[in-house]
């Protein structure tokens, strides 16, 4: 382990994400910059990790979470709580998002340093009034430094039930992390399981029931360490390897793996597909049954 000073010694920091947002604090200023010194390691991964709780815990980045009052974006708003962040929940729900500030405030790191807002907003409403809202919040707190999108629902049906939306995205030079959690024990897994169709539930408790708590840690450690998958579990990180092909190279260490496990792995991911239509032909051949005795 050494010290270094961030602007000084380590410049490549300054002008992203971090360099955006330190200039807009007076710790960046030249008279001050001898008491940006932080430990960090050699490791770029183990420094990003540092480097975000040392500034986190010194100018307050921002982090906007949406789908903040409950389940895993509830979780991801007390992790980066607890490295020093500020936080915005944006929710619909005003008493839900309520209740989750004030837990949110009980895992703050300097509790009358950190600000800790929510909004109630509903972001599938006209661009304007979302724009207008963010920007609202950026001027109390100050620049997003990260956007943890957790807003939404799932509506578990067949195909043939299930309505056509279109979904726009276009990302402006940020990263991105996708998550890829297994079942999560939330509010909005309750609702799922109310429509979802027996094959969907067989096969997907096949990768187990996980805590949102855990889904959050692992998710803000991957967006730190800047990989474009998040995963929890064997079958989620299965996943991540086999569908690689054409994703971002997050690091060397994770290409290399990548290129040796995805010939070995796609023969496992046969055998988990024969064992899900062997699943979806059992709950077939039971319906059949099923109606001709009725």
């Amino acid at each position: 382990m050494r010290k270094v000073r961030v602007l000084e010694e380590y410049p490549k920091w300054y002008g992203g994400r971090v360099g955006y947002h330190l200039g807009k604090t007076t710790l960046a200023s030249s008279d001050r910059n001898h008491k940006l010194d932080l430990p960090i390691s050699d490791n770029p991964v183990q420094h990003q990790n540092y480097l975000f709780d040392f500034v986190a815990t010194n100018t307050g980045l921002d982090i906007l979470v949406t789908g903040g009052s409950s389940g895993i974006g509830k979780c991801v708003a007390i992790e980066v709580a607890k490295r020093g962040a500020h936080v915005t929940l944006i929710a619909r729900d005003v008493d839900k998002l309520e209740e989750a500030k004030s837990e949110v405030i009980k895992n703050c790191l300097h509790p009358d340093q950190q600000q800790i807002q929510c909004i109630s907003l509903d972001i599938s409403n006209n661009y304007e009034v979302v724009e207008r809202t963010l920007h609202s919040s950026e001027e109390d707190i100050g620049p997003i430094y990260m956007l943890v999108n957790c807003a939404g629902s799932a509506i578990c049906g067949r195909l043939e039930d299930t309505s056509v939306e279109d979904v726009q995205a276009k990302p402006y030079n940020v990263s991105v992390t996708l998550a890829l959690p297994p079942d999560t024990d939330t509010p909005c897994f309750a609702n799922e399981e109310k429509s979802k169709p027996l094959e969907t539930k067989l096969i997907s408790q096949e990768a187990g029931l996980v805590s949102p708590e855990e889904v959050a840690s692992k998710l803000v450690k991957d967006a730190l360490d800047g990989k474009f998958y998040s995963t929890v579990g064997f079958e989620s990180a299965l996943l991540a390897v086999v569908c690689s092909g054409m994703t971002p190279v997050s690091s060397l260490g994770e290409f290399l793996l990548q290129v040796l496990l995805m010939g070995p792995l796609r023969v496992v991911s046969v055998f988990y597909l024969l064992s899900f239509h062997r699943i979806i032909r059992n709950c077939m051949k039971t319906r059949d049954k099923n109606k001709k005795s009725e």
